[in-house]
């Protein structure tokens, strides 16, 4: 009965240990392929979509950017047009043309001024 017990509480533990890792691993494949949809996306962004701020706030909520994109299955292109942080820029303006992250309305209020300066540093 004992060996019984160990057994259970052993599969219990290894479960618990493993849910963290599956997390993870769901969010590494989100990042690959935002990687392999916008390869020409500007080294800022490659980095936020490495460390995962390009769709997560804090901690493991998802920042206004991440939140679209789950409600659009993961899916770039079904939200490319939208402005998910509603600084008046769409989300593939802010991948493709100004290198800011479209999931923080901490963007320069005027798009042309800010993007023409982030020219001059590219």
């Amino acid at each position: 009965m004992m060996r019984k017990i160990t057994v259970i509480l052993s599969v219990l533990a290894f479960c618990l240990l493993m849910a963290p890792v599956q997390d993870a691993s769901a969010t590494g494949v989100i990042r690959d392929a935002m990687l392999a949809e916008y390869p020409d996306m500007c080294d800022d962004l490659v980095a936020l979509a490495v460390d995962c701020s390009m769709c997560h706030g804090g901690g493991f909520a998802l920042n206004p950017y991440g939140v679209d994109l789950a409600g659009a299955s993961n899916v770039f292109a079904d939200i490319e047009g939208d402005d998910s942080d509603g600084d008046g820029r769409t989300n593939i303006e802010e991948i493709s043309n100004d290198c800011t992250n479209p999931g923080d309305a901490v963007s320069a209020a005027d798009p042309v001024t800010w993007s023409s300066i982030k020219v001059l540093f590219q």
